[in-house]
């Protein structure tokens, strides 16, 4: 009851003040001559309260009501709610939790599978070798260009994580597979530099054989499968909180794309995503990529910022969390229509030139403070208008304050910790971005996903295991480890790598140091020493390991495995470095 008095007085306060000269703030492109056609209008009965005649004091507060009317001549805001007993749907809390096969999810490959499932895998593989088929002609040996395989795919991407770790940025990569003490052992033991390019130059996640027809009807064609199954993922894996965030994230590309974005104010092109991100986990449920000019098809959208919010807010219509927004997305007609037909309420910043607002509210004034008004008929809504150092911000929220207990300070408090939530999961994944300078923008989009999808894991990963801490280093770290394993275990059973590389391969995988079989000569007939002179004529039975030649007593020492291995792998680096 005081806080309402104390309100009460504020306005008959600020009500003195609308006499007095103030100065106005630059609103879009109106006229300041034209705030002679807006009105304040004071109503002192004709209320609820007073005609029940039960209101007791609170009748005399609300008889004291201020009426703001838009400049749009049709809006009009109050300073108390008209229906203060009208029945709206209040927040429900929630707390984020694993759903679908999330559930059941214990190591770091298994919440990243959730995300990056083998869906995703196959079909990157067999449209990357549909790719390898029209370009293996290229090459004189066809062992420079053999197909890959689904576990050859999952120990790039577990490299691509590595790289991301052990060497951000867009530098050189080839340092990484140096022998020389610079690289690092699990790249060469994984494939080779040569090899990882070929890959790497050869992926594709669409089908080659009909894109061109495709891409005429769709522009997202060559990552659309991949990224609706990606989306499909993200949303099935993890029941978001109750607080989200809709915001942009520009991914930086200079290339040709045929609908790459330039945005003035931060300064760079690329193309534009739109996320629905959970504020408390960074987890993102949502991605759109924004398409302005779709041909006329069955994939042609509107891109209002009207339409897209209603798109990505689809997977949690109905279940009362709240969304925040940006000044590009607020709007009366928006937040209510949400409120109404989604049951998701709406916190975000409002530009000053929209039509709905009165034009009293963006004005400067003498008594700082924060003015909260609301919307006639619809007292849901509540526009708050804050002056701070002389600024006007402007805020707009759905939000049940008496459910919430949520004061205008509260709202844009609010408002400003949630707001940041999009750039926040960008700054994460730039960290170990594993971005690498690309002409391609559909692998260009792919690199995005996996940073997302990094994030993502992880979020699955601590819900199912809540005592164990991990930072996001180690769960990249872990994940790119056993991505790679079963693709190192399958070339240990190749005839054509070295044995050096096999013990080391072995060693790699927590199989000791294991004696790997030599090629042994069948011997039926003992031969003459090679060493000795034919004079002699010395037989003997016994072989070397290394040349399989015929030698004697005389001229051979005995060696253990582990020392004959290690005198081998010196020799073989030493030829090796003769040869460089």
């Amino acid at each position: 009851m005081e806080t309402k008095r104390n309100d009460t007085e504020l306005w008959a306060h600020w009500l003195e003040e609308l006499g007095k000269d103030v100065e106005e703030n630059e609103i879009g492109e109106s006229d300041p001559d034209d705030t002679e056609d807006y009105h304040v209008a004071v109503s002192e009965s004709n209320t609820d309260s007073e005609t029940e005649g039960d209101g007791g004091d609170e009748s005399d507060i609300d008889a004291f009501q201020v009426c703001f009317e838009g400049r749009d001549g049709k809006t009009i805001w109050t300073s108390t709610p008209t229906s203060p007993d009208s029945k709206r749907p209040a927040n429900v809390p929630h707390q984020p939790h694993t759903k679908g096969k999330g559930k059941s999810c214990q190591t770091f490959l298994d919440s990243f599978s959730c995300i990056i499932d083998d869906n995703i895998i196959r079909l990157i593989t067999n449209y990357t070798n549909l790719n390898i088929e029209t370009v293996k002609s290229n090459f004189t040996q066809q062992s420079d260009a053999c197909a890959t395989t689904e576990v050859e795919i999952a120990a790039l991407l577990g490299l691509i994580y590595l790289i991301g770790l052990k060497s951000p940025g867009r530098g050189n990569i080839e340092d990484l597979w140096d022998q020389h003490g610079v690289g690092m052992e699990v790249f060469y033991l994984t494939m080779s530099c040569k090899r990882y390019r070929f890959l790497m130059s050869n992926i594709s996640f669409h089908d080659p054989r009909d894109l061109s027809l495709r891409s005429e009807l769709d522009k997202l064609a060559p990552i659309r499968e991949v990224l609706e199954v990606f989306v499909h993922n993200c949303q099935n894996s993890l029941s978001p909180g109750e607080l989200l965030t809709i915001d942009d994230m520009l991914v930086e590309f200079k290339g040709k794309c045929p609908f790459r974005q330039y945005m003035p104010k931060k300064r760079r092109s690329g193309i534009k995503l739109l996320l629905l991100v959970d504020t408390r986990t960074m987890y993102t449920h949502n991605i759109e990529i924004f398409v302005p000019n779709q041909a006329d098809s069955f994939y042609k959208q509107e891109n209002s910022p009207h339409d897209i919010a209603k798109r990505l807010i689809q997977p949690i219509c109905g279940s009362h969390r709240n969304v925040t927004f940006d000044s590009w997305f607020t709007d009366v007609n928006l937040t209510l229509d949400l409120l109404k037909n989604h049951q998701v309420t709406c916190i975000g910043s409002i530009s000053k030139n929209k039509m709905e607002l009165p034009i009293e509210f963006v004005k400067r004034r003498k008594s700082q403070g924060n003015l909260i008004g609301f919307l006639k008929d619809e007292s849901c809504c509540s526009l708050i208008s804050c002056q701070d150092m002389g600024k006007i911000n402007l805020y707009l929220s759905t939000r049940q304050q008496e459910a919430s207990n949520d004061t205008p300070e509260q709202v844009i408090s609010l408002y400003k910790d949630t707001k940041q939530a999009v750039s926040e999961l960008y700054r994460m994944s730039a960290t170990y971005s594993v971005v690498r300078t690309c002409r391609r923008w559909p692998l260009t989009i792919f690199y995005h996903l996996l940073n997302i999808a990094g994030t993502n894991g992880i979020t699955i990963h601590k819900a199912n295991n809540h005592e164990e801490k991990i930072t996001r280093t180690e769960y990249l770290k872990g994940l790119a480890l056993e991505l790679i394993k079963p693709h190192i275990a399958e070339r240990t059973q190749k005839d054509s790598i070295r044995k050096n590389l096999k013990r080391k391969m072995n060693y790699f995988l927590g199989l000791g140091d294991e004696e790997i079989p030599l090629p042994k000569r069948v011997i039926n007939n003992p031969g003459r020493c090679y060493v000795c002179s034919r004079k002699r004529d010395r037989k003997t039975r016994v072989v070397c390991n290394t040349c399989q030649k015929f030698i004697c007593k005389e001229h051979y020492v005995i060696v253990c495995a582990r020392c004959f291995r290690t005198q081998e792998d010196s020799s073989s680096e030493d030829q090796r470095q003769e040869i460089e």
